[in-house]
């Protein structure tokens, strides 16, 4: 239908200029929908789908004016590396999930949810793009033609291959599924010319993911079954839910990782644009108990935790940064929530200048180890990952308590681990969730806080070198 091109606006920002052909251009449904899509995507402000800023005309030729999303897409990264690990594919399926859930509260149905569509921005989080087919979901003008059918048939439902007119929020939900199956497999479901894939949605139930990866979580196994179901009665209520599901399962991989630690330490890292990370790691001691006894009195109220110190003035872009090489420097602005420290090197938390980042460039290198001792090591494989920001240091208990005055360190062979410079320890896997919230809160962003995965966590280890 048309043409995405890479262009600048007037005040120098990047943007993608989808140029409708000049074959549908005198076809007048086809610049409906053109139409239909601006309409579509101004109705919705998310942090995941990319956003339109205007439709226009120029000699004869119509424009689209969207958000430039430089990452490529899900069918991109397939095509470069392969299938996901199932956490990456869990923490993808679930930004994606938001994204629908905000244009299904819009009263949108988007109709063509596929890889190709789910675009990924400069920092690996997901921009849902293309509502080129969308259509309200209560009654309104059709703009398909008698025998039409639209969509992608790997991902369409069943009802969508049917009827077009009467699909809802449902049939986006199968074609996350769909989706889903692709990010673990490196194909859909059902793959073949449209009677074929027809033909089989309506005679069998979709294949498992657990027969093709059988190393997948059976929680995700049975999610993305539901959302493949035949009947959309079976599926999953709503994209909401399917998100909470999918960050559910995603938390496995931080927590198993937090299992094998003897004491949890939180380190706070920040994945570029909006992401902050907050990873937890073992101390290399003996394991203190895992709940401080219990005092024979109660115990008075801790006093008062002093604010962070002011952050001083700083220079907008200070000279140690314009010296670094290009591969070593974030790209401006830098995320919000994040400002230049006055250390060659450091980024600061613009909220509490104590806590300190520094940027990982990303890279491809590779994860596991054929040879590991852990079943969890294998096999060793390719990872690429986007720039991010790393915590300097371990958050310390001065900095923890400004989010749980209470938290009690406690001690470990009799020495105290209280100290407001120590690492804070004894953090369960769900405090440090909630300490993510309320990080969001303190930025005045919400769900871009996060536990890293396990390759980026990785990759800040070896000191963001790249390789084997």
């Amino acid at each position: 239908m048309g043409v995405v091109y890479r262009g600048v606006d007037v005040q120098g920002t990047r943007v993608a200029l989808k140029v409708l052909s000049p074959e549908a251009a005198q076809d007048a449904i086809y610049v409906e929908r053109f139409r239909r899509e601006l309409d579509a995507v101004s109705r919705v402000r998310h942090p995941h789908v990319a956003r339109c800023f205007g439709f226009f005309e120029d000699r004869g030729l119509l424009a689209l004016a969207l958000e430039y999303v430089p990452g490529g897409s899900l069918a991109d990264l397939l095509r470069r590396s392969g299938p996901r690990s199932w956490d990456e594919a869990a923490r993808l399926g679930a930004q994606t999930a938001r994204a629908l859930a905000a244009i299904h509260q819009a009263g949108l149905v988007h109709r063509d949810l596929k890889p190709a569509n789910v675009l990924l921005d400069a920092h690996g989080n997901v921009k849902l793009a293309d509502f080129g087919i969308s259509r309200r979901s209560v009654a309104g003008q059709s703009l398909t033609r008698t025998g039409e059918v639209l969509g992608t048939p790997e991902y369409m439902a069943p009802e969508q291959m049917e009827a077009a007119k009467s699909v809802d929020a449902r049939a986006d939900l199968y074609a996350l599924g769909a989706t889903l199956f692709c990010l673990l497999v490196g194909e859909p479901p059902f793959t073949g010319n449209f009677l074929t894939i027809a033909t089989a949605v309506s005679r069998s139930a979709a294949p498992r993911v657990r027969s093709r990866v059988p190393d997948v979580p059976p929680t995700l196994d049975e999610l993305i079954a539901r959302l493949l179901a035949t009947t959309r009665e079976a599926r999953p209520a709503s994209a909401l839910e399917v998100a909470v599901a999918l960050d559910a399962i995603g938390e496995r991989a931080g927590a198993s990782r937090a299992l094998q630690a003897v004491a949890l330490v939180l380190v706070v890292a920040a994945v570029s644009v909006l992401a902050l990370a907050i990873a937890t790691k073992g101390r290399r001691a003996e394991a203190p108990p895992k709940t401080p006894p219990a005092p024979a009195h109660p115990a008075p109220s801790p006093p008062p935790v002093p604010a962070p110190p002011p952050a001083p003035p700083r220079p907008e872009v200070p000279a140690w940064y314009l010296a670094l090489p290009e591969a070593k420097r974030p790209s401006r602005p830098l995320p919000p929530g994040i400002a230049f420290g006055s250390a060659p090197g450091e980024y600061v938390a613009v909220k509490d200048p104590t806590i300190a980042f520094v940027f990982v460039p990303g890279g491809t290198f590779v994860l596991g180890d054929d040879d590991g001792v852990g079943e969890d090591e294998k096999p060793a494989h390719e990872v690429e990952l986007s720039p991010f920001f790393f915590g300097k240091h371990e958050v310390t208990n001065a900095q923890f308590k400004r989010f749980k005055p209470d938290h009690d360190s406690g001690e470990f062979k009799g020495q105290s681990l209280r100290g407001d410079d120590q690492p804070v320890v004894n953090v369960t896997l769900a405090e440090a969730k909630e300490f993510c919230r309320w990080l969001d809160q303190q930025a005045g962003v919400e769900g871009v806080h996060r536990l890293p995965t396990q390759a980026e966590w990785e990759l800040a280890c070896r000191a963001g070198i790249a390789g084997r």
